[in-house]
């Protein structure tokens, strides 16, 4: 299989190369590897079967030489132009693309190649065949150009860099370079939409919110979009507001204190607090910051005796809470540090003035007690 013994190549020729000797490599499908010595004087190797079917004929400067020419009995427009047209006489023309192409103003292109200046064939490009495009050989490969980017790019200045260019009259293949400019993408999709190139609505319909006609294809239209925006910004801003001040305890507060962490947490601003209770936004920042400090502190220093806590929070005295029970204040005083009891009836007084339920407001004292 692909041995080829007794097979012997050495002395023949095929196209540009000579064969030299065998290698004594065998490929297992084409049979023997020969040395082989090509006319431009490279050496190279090939096997029995490319060599005698025809595959290979040189070491591949004959691709290489073919590469660039015209094969131009199938297209009679790639005729060998030996002096410019009659009527591109007079004509400006300039060279692009590192010498492959000759244009001018009309849009008409020449290839250049080591074999001479031919006529380009336009061909159609893009959706529909909308531009037209030219071809030249770049290092043995095709390679297409479009037609009015080389015309652009050789006749109108860029000066800012814009990276499109568009067809002022819509045709595509009228490229004659007053017909052409340098835009953005955002003006190309302008001018393609103002002169009904593009259908407005061929991916949007009725805005989902507000039922006006949309071109977004998730069917919101800027309005709603942007109304949108807006509250996820006022609801993020409510929730922070909230975080800042949800482990506030308002039973602790004064009434104003109250209002105003209840403002906030509704999601107003400082400044709005402010301007409902005259005062400046600092002014509510501090009292916010007070309340804080307030409560760590009562809640730190008396969280072993709530009834003392409760009593400080709402600036009370002793005599205050005795008048309340019908005692003397320091009989109240023995009954809050757990030095004698509260009556059945005392105890209910309290949590109903306190609205604080009994087994809460005086945990700590049967705590104590065990």
């Amino acid at each position: 299989m692909g041995s080829n013994k007794g097979y012997d190549l050495v002395g023949l020729v095929f196209g540009r190369l000579t064969v030299l000797y065998d290698t004594g490599k065998r490929n297992p499908k084409r049979g023997k590897v020969w040395a082989c010595k090509c006319e431009c004087g490279k050496e190279v190797e090939a096997n029995t079967s490319n060599l005698n079917r025809g595959s290979t004929k040189s070491c591949g400067c004959l691709r290489k030489d073919n590469s660039g020419r015209p094969a131009s009995n199938r297209e009679t427009n790639k005729v060998k132009v030996d002096e410019t047209p009659d009527h591109l006489k007079g004509e400006i023309s300039i060279t692009v693309k590192d010498g492959l192409f000759e244009v001018y103003r009309n849009g008409e292109i020449f290839r250049i190649n080591r074999l001479g200046k031919f006529k380009c064939p336009f061909h159609k490009t893009g959706r529909g065949g909308k531009y037209l495009s030219v071809s030249n050989t770049i290092d043995g490969k095709q390679k297409q150009f479009l037609v009015h980017r080389l015309i652009a790019e050789a006749f109108i200045p860029n000066l800012e860099n814009k990276p499109q260019v568009n067809h002022i009259d819509n045709n595509g293949h009228n490229n004659n370079v007053d017909n052409l400019e340098w835009v953005t993408a955002a003006e190309n999709i302008n001018h393609a939409y103002k002169n009904n190139l593009i259908d407005h609505y061929v991916n949007g319909g009725p805005c989902k919110y507000c039922q006006k006609e949309t071109r977004s294809k998730d069917l919101t239209c800027p309005f709603c979009k942007k109304k949108l925006k807006e509250e996820q910004i006022r609801i993020k801003k409510t929730y922070r507001i909230w975080e800042s001040t949800k482990n506030i305890d308002v039973d602790l507060l004064t009434n104003r204190e109250k209002d105003i962490v209840s403002l906030r947490r509704k999601g107003m601003t400082l400044e709005e607090v402010g301007d409902f209770y005259g005062i400046t936004r600092e002014r509510v920042r501090q009292i916010i910051n007070r309340t804080n400090r307030k409560q760590d502190h009562i809640m730190n220093r008396y969280e072993q005796n709530l009834l003392k806590m409760y009593r400080k929070l709402n600036d009370l005295t002793l005599e205050d809470l005795g008048d309340l029970l019908g005692m003397s204040s320091s009989s109240y005083r023995n009954k809050e540090v757990g030095k004698s009891s509260f009556s059945i009836n005392e105890a209910f007084a309290l949590s109903d003035f306190y609205e604080v339920p009994i087994d809460e407001l005086f945990g700590h004292l049967r705590s104590d007690a065990s």
